[in-house]
């Protein structure tokens, strides 16, 4: 079966419809700046508490992690609450007040803590030649995992939770990527990271991924309880055929031609 292509303009499509102020460039153009500036500021404020101490940026990266992970389990564990209570207050246009409140706010611990590693300093653990390729394998797999070749169908619909709020709509992806790995999303995010942290190449960068990571795989438990009860034996099957984060030995060659090979 073919996977629909998606792209940044369809994307920014159905976040029009669902959330109508991205008609108005000049409210999209507030939204874009204050996150911006919002990013920004957390940012420089998390570079500066790095500072104060050599273990400044297990701190900061702790926080970021407890606080997008707050979002997150909120999201999780309370999700027939919050749509019950959005559709029944705002029916078609639920998920705007939804995006604001609860999809918005983690983005910015998210990429801060992503990126974090790349800003650490620390005394070497590996010889340049080894961190240096490593590492920028690593974030070239993560840049080139984010086309639409390989995610397929996971688009804005899943990032930004559209599928709390209508989850009728939603579908169990089995094709492309997801026939080698169930959390695509997640696995990419960590190479990405990963690859970041051996490029600044020390303990103290390598244990903020770590700190970063570790979450993932308890979200993922979480979310395949709801996909459990919404597909229910087919998503049995599927956790079965198919691992969480990492391919099996026989199917990294077909891993790395769905990273690697052309659209």
């Amino acid at each position: 079966m073919r996977e629909k292509k998606t792209n940044l303009f369809s994307d920014f499509e159905i976040l029009k419809e669902k959330v109508p102020d991205f008609k108005s460039p000049w409210k999209t153009a507030l939204i874009i700046i204050f996150g911006l500036l919002l990013f920004a500021g957390c940012f420089a404020l998390v570079l500066w508490v790095d500072r104060l101490f050599w273990y400044g940026p297990l701190i900061t990266q702790l926080a970021l992690a407890t606080f997008g992970a707050f979002f997150y389990l909120e999201i999780v564990l309370n999700r027939k609450k919050i749509r019950e209570k959005y559709l029944a207050k705002y029916g078609a246009l639920a998920y705007r007040p939804f995006f604001y409140r609860h999809a918005l706010p983690p983005l910015i611990p998210m990429f801060i803590g992503s990126l974090h590693p790349l800003f650490i300093s620390g005394p070497k653990l590996m010889p340049w030649w080894i961190a240096l390729p490593l590492g920028a394998f690593l974030v070239l797999t993560f840049l080139l995992s984010q086309r639409p070749a390989v995610t397929g169908e996971f688009d804005i619909k899943y990032h930004l939770w559209m599928y709390t709020i209508f989850p009728e709509n939603a579908k169990l992806l089995r094709t492309g990527i997801y026939s080698i790995i169930r959390h695509q999303h997640y696995a990419f995010i960590f190479f990405g990271t990963l690859g970041f942290g051996i490029l600044r190449n020390n303990l103290i960068a390598i244990l903020c991924v770590l700190i970063y990571s570790l979450p993932f795989v308890f979200f993922a438990r979480l979310e395949e309880e709801e996909l459990i009860e919404r597909f229910g034996d087919d998503y049995r099957n599927y956790m079965k055929e198919t691992p969480a984060f990492f391919p099996q030995f026989k199917n990294i060659l077909k891993f790395l031609r769905l990273i690697f090979g052309p659209q």
